[in-house]
Order: C-alpha cells, then structure tokens, then sequence
C-alpha cells in the first residue's frame, strides 16, 4: 500500500511538473504581447498563433497626436529572429506602414516607415517593445 502511494505522489509531481513547463514552450520566440513605441505614440503588438500554427498578430496604436486605433496586418512574416509587417493605416491622411524588427530577447527594436498616398511622402523612424 505504501507502495502505491509513492507511486502515486510521484506521478502527480511528474504531471505538476510538465503543466510547469508548457507556458514556457508556448512563449518562445515572438508569441505574446509587446509594448513600447516609437517617436511619435505608443504601441502594443499581440502575436499568436492559429490553429494551423501560422503567426498572426493585431497592433493597438495610440498616436501623441491622433485618435487610437487596433488593425491587422495585410503582410505579417516572422523568418528566423526577423519580422516584417504590413497595414494600411486608418488615419485621415491615409497611407501604408511597414514594420521590421529584429528579436534580441525579450526585446523587439527595429524599424518603421510610413508612405502617405495621396502626397506621395515617406515618414521612417525607429521603434521598440518589450514582452510584457
């Protein structure tokens, strides 16, 4: 009988100790959520996987001087310890950005572009988030 419980305790350990473990695999790499910004506001970037594994993301931008807004990406690549990500923005001067950024850590910090379309001008600058 002592036996068993021994047995028993330690399958309970084992199984404590995997469940331990699985947040820990599922955070490699870029999955979660970042937050930082850039010269002119503040971001936060959630990137996840679906169900057929594939990255996929939603960033939260909150311009010193413009309205809040969420978007998707129309382009979203993740190739090694690079990122390249694509939106139209949605703001009154509409245009598109282009973010890349390079995975140090915990730590993104790269670089980010804006092309407004209608007077054909482009706005770059640098940006950094952490992992909350």
């Amino acid at each position: 009988m002592r036996r068993a419980y021994m047995i028993l305790a330690l399958t309970i350990l084992l199984v404590l100790f995997a469940v331990h473990l699985l947040p820990a695999q599922s955070r490699s790499g870029f999955d979660g959520v970042w937050t930082g910004g850039w010269e002119s506001g503040k971001i936060k970037l959630t990137i996840s996987r679906d169900s057929d594994g594939k990255a996929v993301a939603k960033l939260w931008v909150a311009p010193e001087n413009g309205e809040e807004y969420t978007t998707g990406f129309s382009e979203f690549v993740l190739e090694g310890n690079t990122m390249r990500a694509r939106y139209n923005s949605p703001d009154s001067d509409p245009g598109e950005v282009v973010l890349e950024a390079n995975l140090e850590g915990d730590t993104l910090r790269g670089t980010w572009q804006f092309r407004q379309k209608a007077k054909d001008e482009t706005h770059s600058g640098t940006w950094k988030a952490t992992r909350l």
